[in-house]
């Protein structure tokens, strides 16, 4: 669930210097608490509010899956998150990616 290349360093800057009482070593709650909503996929609760799954599969058994049957898993989903669909909603204001996978992803059919 969590990437060194976003959310682990992330937590170390933003998270980590908020005093909400969140233990650093529970990254979750304290990403629950300074997220309204996300699509996180893998984790619980509010972090999962944006996931959809994947089209043409059962939305149940593939949303906020920590997998690729998740729309919005991994490098090309943060992006996809981040950029909307095609109706021009989108639901991201930050997305979290590796940088050496930036301009692939973003050349990328999304």
């Amino acid at each position: 669930v969590f990437s060194p290349g976003g959310w682990l360093l992330l937590s170390r800057h933003t998270v980590g210097a908020l005093e909400n009482g969140s233990s650093t070593c529970d990254l979750t709650s304290a990403y629950q608490n300074f997220f309204w909503k996300g699509c996180m996929p893998g984790a619980n609760g509010n972090l999962c509010k944006v996931c959809i799954g994947q089209e043409g599969r059962v939305k149940a058994s593939s949303r906020c899956a920590a997998n690729h049957h998740e729309r919005y898993y991994g490098n090309l989903g943060a992006l996809r998150c981040l950029l909307g669909d095609h109706s021009g909603r989108s639901f991201g204001d930050v997305a979290l990616l590796e940088h050496h996978n930036l301009l692939q992803n973003i050349e990328c059919k999304i």
